[in-house]
């Protein structure tokens, strides 16, 4: 979407696991980020072209504020 991304969810990740870098994601990929930053190995998904991404979203968890079935 050409917005830069501000959040520090991966603060204190120690750096051999997490390198800061400037890095455009392209238009036919999407940036994966799992739910827990302090696990290495979620952060190694990283960029994922939206052809291998499978499946439909149903049900919705979280925000609580938004909780329930996705039409």
């Amino acid at each position: 979407n050409g917005q830069l991304l501000q959040t520090d969810y991966i603060q204190g990740i120690p750096i051999q696991y997490y390198h800061e870098v400037d890095r455009e994601i392209p238009s036919c990929c999407y940036l994966v980020l799992g739910e827990n930053p302090d696990d290495q190995d979620k952060l190694l998904m990283g960029v994922v072209a939206r052809n291998k991404i499978y499946g439909r979203v149903l049900f919705r968890l979280f925000p609580f504020g938004r909780f329930g079935r996705v039409d």
